[in-house]
């Protein structure tokens, strides 16, 4: 019973009802965490202003652009958070700190 939605332009691929784990793991192994910090980092640019109107999705999001930034090596991540518009200072140290670790746990991997 899942639908999937495509849009025209490049974006996210939205899946509703049970799609399984094969749909899910296959995307997952797909892409590498560079290619989708990068669709993260694009939602976050192109939908601030409905996100500055709902601060736990803007951080939920923000969480999985820095998650798959640190992942994919690189300070890129850390640099954006940096320059964010709109996030308040006590949001951007919570989030360098969540960024901090996937940095550490990401070097761990590479071991």
């Amino acid at each position: 019973g899942a639908r999937c939605h495509h849009t025209p332009a490049h974006g996210a691929v939205i899946f509703q009802g049970d799609h399984g784990t094969d749909a899910a793991s296959s995307t997952t192994k797909r892409y590498g965490p560079a290619q989708r910090a990068r669709y993260f980092k694009h939602i976050v640019d192109t939908q601030a202003e409905i996100l500055a109107t709902d601060s736990t999705a803007e951080a939920w999001l923000w969480k999985r652009y820095l998650k798959m930034a640190a992942r994919s090596g690189g300070m890129e991540g850390y640099h954006h958070l940096r320059t964010a518009k709109g996030l308040t200072v006590r949001r951007k140290r919570l989030l360098a700190t969540y960024w901090a670790g996937w940095r550490i746990l990401a070097s761990l991997d590479l071991r």
